[in-house]
């Protein structure tokens, strides 16, 4: 097992403007964790068919910090816009080994805890190559983002763990 050496989240948008600053926000002190702090950490949003200010509001808020880029694309569907930011976010560092990086995801109408990416850093220090998470049902109600609450669902040999 390698130890993870740079990390990259993504996150797929949709006329998220008003929402996605907070995401970033959130994203960024993610980041900021010691548990990644010292990592190569990249963020990619994906503004997938956006007809509001999503971009804009996005490359605001990587510009207070956040190493990344923002691709607009027009597939009216989340997981292409996901599977374009995995790509773009992997292009960014060419020979590296997929095994020394993680890929986080999260939506933009969210905000994900402070140490969100230091939980699944000690997972896939365990040995888990797979963490995911639940985003409570009304999170796209436009009125604040959710806060993911998410409970282990891990995978370090092709099995499913679920963990509450």
């Amino acid at each position: 097992m390698k130890p993870i050496a740079r990390v990259a989240v993504v996150v797929p948008a949709h006329d998220e403007g008003k929402l996605i600053g907070r995401c970033l926000a959130s994203v960024r002190r993610a980041l900021a964790h010691p548990a990644a702090a010292a990592l190569d950490r990249r963020v990619v949003v994906v503004a997938d068919r956006c007809s509001d200010d999503t971009p804009a509001v996005a490359r605001r808020a990587l510009a207070r910090g956040l190493a990344g880029t923002v691709v607009q694309v027009d597939f009216a569907s989340a997981g292409r816009a996901r599977a374009e930011g995995v790509a773009r976010a992997l292009a960014h560092w060419p020979g590296a080994d997929p095994a020394t990086t993680w890929l986080a995801n999260t939506d933009a109408d969210t905000c994900v805890p402070a140490d969100w990416l230091a939980r699944q850093l000690q997972a896939a220090a365990r040995g888990y190559a797979a963490v995911a998470g639940i985003v409570p049902r009304g999170a796209r109600t436009g009125r604040a983002p959710a806060v993911v609450s998410w409970p282990v669902i891990a995978s370090p040999s092709g099995r499913v763990l679920v963990s509450r």
